[in-house]
């Protein structure tokens, strides 16, 4: 099972990763790999790495951590330790030779003490608000967060035995080598099935970590399946009442707030949370003009696309413009119905809706998985990204728009560029 590999691999490499003095990371400029780089700079490593499309904003990052990147490969390089993301695992057919980024993270967050933020959506934001109180409040803790902040670090070394905040993901089942000191789980939703084939295998993965988490769980009230988790997990848990929260926003901040004060008490000041600096491709506002509000968002589930969808009917009063990429083939094939009725509900004769063509990630192409799935019997159109710019000069043309731009893909850069 991929769990049990994923545990070989990194019993047999704990002593090489501890005695490591430098480290070479591939896809290093990716979200979950720059923080990682960071936090092994601290360990006074020396870090470098390469991407092949290195993002700038990141590398301006690593830069002033002394960590250099390129865009090639270094085939000659010497390093203790060779570390890559799974999206390149296929690239490197050595794998006994080289660390996933979560199995060397694992690492990492074995001799501290882990507070893990884990769940199908919301990891990010959490996590985020968490740092930011951290850092507003001057406590003594670490953490790293799997995007860019728009206001701190995405990551902040400590050192063992302190605490270490950061969302943990389970898409290729590294999730199997941590056991966390606290867990903090937002909620269940089958969503990574070239991992997990059904729920009930999704469901046994969090009986486990909640299994192997040291002192408390903690989850969400409004979560039946987290509940029997954590019931038969025998580990003791808390439950967060989200009952009176209005949106996906609300529910978040309220958990982190639980979350902080569990750990912090009355070191950490609530009222810091309001100052919450926001995440990019997270609700983020690409543009404001007096044409249009151009806003980003990370969702690739049908009840992400869902809940933002709702959030933004909620907070704007205007004629909507929405593009939605789909991410991955699996993910599309799967869930190609819920897509589709996430999407309809928001094409009213208000909005637009429209469908740009799957980004396949590392998948191979699957003619029965494609963004047309979506679209079939419905009044949902297919474009290609060449067809954005004219869609949106014409939206504004007469009134005031907003234009959201929805996906994990590369959706957000093609955004950018028109906007």
């Amino acid at each position: 099972m991929i769990f049990q590999k994923s545990s070989m691999i990194c019993r047999t490499l704990r002593k090489k990763i501890s005695m490591a003095k430098s480290a070479y990371l591939g896809g290093i400029c990716g979200m979950g790999m720059a923080p990682l780089a960071i936090l092994l700079k601290g360990e006074d490593m020396n870090v470098c790495g390469f991407d092949d499309n290195p993002d700038n904003r990141v590398v301006e990052l690593l830069k002033s951590h002394n960590i250099s990147v390129s865009d090639k490969i270094n085939e000659n390089i010497k390093s203790d330790l060779f570390v890559i993301s799974t999206a390149l695992a296929s690239r490197f057919p050595e794998k006994n030779k080289i660390l996933r980024r979560g199995e060397c993270f694992a690492k990492f967050c074995e001799s501290r003490k882990l507070v893990a933020i884990v769940g199908s959506h919301g990891k990010t934001t959490v996590t985020n608000m968490c740092a930011n109180a951290i850092h507003a409040n001057n406590l003594n803790a670490g953490w790293m967060v799997g995007a860019m902040p728009m206001s701190i670090s995405p990551a902040r070394h400590c050192e063992k035995e302190n605490f270490f905040f950061s969302e943990i993901d389970e898409s290729d089942g590294t999730i199997e080598n941590f056991s966390p000191e606290i867990c903090c789980a937002l909620n269940y939703d089958l969503d990574h099935t070239y991992t997990y084939n059904n729920n009930n295998d999704l469901k046994q993965m969090f009986v486990r970590l909640f299994s192997r988490t040291k002192k408390l769980v903690l989850i969400p009230s409004n979560d039946k399946v987290l509940l029997e988790c954590a019931k038969e997990s025998k580990k003791p848990f808390e439950i967060v009442d989200v009952s009176d929260s209005k949106n996906f926003f609300d529910i978040d901040k309220k958990i982190a707030e639980s979350l902080l004060k569990i750990v912090f008490g009355n070191s950490f000041n609530p009222e810091s949370l309001d100052s919450f600096g926001g995440t990019f491709r997270r609700q983020e506002i690409l543009k404001d003009t007096k044409n249009f509000i151009a806003i980003a968002d990370y969702a690739h589930h049908p009840n992400e696309v869902e809940a933002f969808l709702n959030w933004l009917n909620e907070k704007y009063d205007l004629p909507k413009v929405i593009f939605f990429q789909p991410h991955r083939y699996t993910r599309t094939k799967r869930f190609f119905i819920e897509f589709r009725e996430a999407l309809e509900k928001a094409n009213t004769s208000k909005n637009q809706v429209y469908i740009l063509p799957v980004y396949p990630a590392s998948e191979p192409f699957d003619e029965n998985a494609c963004s047309e799935k979506i679209a079939e019997n419905s009044f949902l159109k297919n474009i290609l990204f060449a067809d954005m710019q004219d869609i949106i000069k014409n939206a504004t043309k007469n009134e005031k728009v907003c234009i959201a731009f929805i996906g994990a893909g590369n959706i957000y850069f093609e955004a950018k560029k028109i906007i």
